[in-house]
């Protein structure tokens, strides 16, 4: 079963990206900061992260998020998705050990090709059985 957290502070994204999330994927986790994700990865068992790069609520940004988790736990990929992707940014994502950038608007294909590639590149999870019931936690 793959646990997906995502952090996205736009309520209408996060929920749209929780709903095309839900239908591919177990579990969805959903905040709004990063400090609180942290927290989260530090507490519970997250198989991928999927976040934003610019997050209103709070002190850090996707990649800071992105590099504390790298040096808590490097086998959790992060995801990076942005409207504001260029050189530096990629470079800084890189840097900060992150799987994959998306530009937004990025097209569901995208966005689930991505969580697939990290979670096989880690070696675990499954995608959700066709009837199973999909689980959509907003802890926001």
């Amino acid at each position: 079963m793959i646990r997906i957290l995502l952090v996205e502070d736009d309520l209408q994204i996060a929920r749209a990206m929780a709903r095309l999330l839900s239908h591919h994927f177990a579990i969805v986790d959903v905040l709004d900061d990063a400090e609180t994700a942290l927290l989260r990865v530090d507490v519970d068992e997250v198989d991928v992260v999927v976040t934003d790069y610019h997050l209103g609520h709070g002190r850090m940004t996707g990649i800071a998020l992105a590099g504390a988790i790298s040096a808590r736990a490097p086998e959790i990929p992060v995801i990076l998705v942005s409207g504001s992707l260029d050189e530096r940014v990629e470079a800084l994502a890189k840097a900060a050990g992150i799987r994959a950038t998306l530009p937004k608007p990025f097209s569901p294909a995208e966005l689930v090709s991505a969580i697939d590639a990290a979670v096989a590149a880690r070696g675990g999870g499954r995608r959700r059985a066709p009837g199973e019931a999909p689980d959509v936690v907003d802890a926001s």
